[in-house]
């Protein structure tokens, strides 16, 4: 909420959900969700509209670079 609140920008909201995914679970999260998108369609869902910051990006980003494009 605090980028939607203008209490941090998106490069400050960025650095931090990617530190928030660094954890154990969570990268055990990504890479299910990344072999399983390897042979059926995934989609990652989200209340933002096109075009907007949002973090289903980022997280597609991270998973692009730790598991391979």
């Amino acid at each position: 909420n605090d980028y939607k609140e203008g209490r941090a920008d998106w490069a400050q909201y960025t650095e931090r959900f990617r530190r928030e995914m660094e954890c154990d679970s969570c990268i055990a999260e990504m890479k299910r969700i990344w072999d399983l998108s390897q042979t059926k369609d995934v989609y990652l869902v989200c209340f933002e509209k096109d075009g907007e910051n949002c973090h289903r990006h980022i997280l597609m980003d991270m998973m692009a670079e730790r598991f391979g494009r």
